[in-house]
């Protein structure tokens, strides 16, 4: 038998597999680290387009009430936004103008306002969006949290609108009788931070 034959039959040393073994356990760590670093972004990605699309779906709702609106005040009471609404409507439920004096105009009655506060619903500070109603035209008393609205349905505590860090409503600069409705919503995963303000312009459809 030749040497390249003895070599060959000899087998693998104790040495050779221990080696062989280490180093496959090196390749299996290093590719799970890589594995787990893409799972970890792709969680956050995800975390991070749904906060996105809820944000958006807050700014759709909030802007369907105050479009409504005949006025908005900017600061009232506690709040930072109150929205008057008509207080007359159809048998279809569509508000309608009343006749004040020898004028045709919409007469405030109920109103409605938005804020941030954690999933019980009290004035605050919170990531979660609410809405109070208020059927007095005026006051700032007989403000109620609008559970139906700012809840999930069949949910208990658990709020729609999540992860937003801010709230804002302005009509600075904007032409009349629009508000600009702006939301930030952010999202923390580990050591990153994601924040993305979204915008609605919204008209007052009913303004006198």
């Amino acid at each position: 038998m030749n040497t390249r034959n003895k070599r060959s039959a000899r087998g693998v040393t104790l040495i050779e597999l221990m080696v062989s073994i280490g180093l496959t356990g090196l390749v299996l760590i290093a590719v799970s680290g890589i594995l787990m670093g893409i799972q970890r972004q792709w969680v956050f990605s995800s975390t991070r387009a749904k906060a996105v699309e809820t944000g958006e779906i807050a700014l759709d709702q909030m802007a369907s009430d105050v479009r409504n609106g005949i006025t908005f005040l900017a600061v009232d009471g506690a709040k930072t936004n109150t929205f008057s609404l008509p207080n007359t409507v159809d048998s279809s439920g569509n508000y309608i103008p009343a006749r004040v004096g020898t004028l045709l105009q919409y007469v405030a009655g109920s109103r409605i306002r938005y804020y941030l506060s954690d999933s019980t619903g009290t004035a605050g500070t919170g990531t979660m969006l609410w809405r109070q109603t208020n059927s007095a035209p005026t006051g700032d008393a007989g403000w109620t949290a609008d559970s139906a609205w700012s809840l999930a349905a069949g949910s208990g505590s658990k709020t729609k609108y999540n992860n937003i860090s801010a709230l804002t409503f302005t009509t600075s600069g904007m032409p009349a009788n629009v508000v600009l409705i702006s939301v930030t919503v952010q999202v923390t995963e580990g050591t990153q931070v994601y924040t993305l303000s979204l915008q609605r312009s919204v008209y007052l459809s009913n303004h006198n």
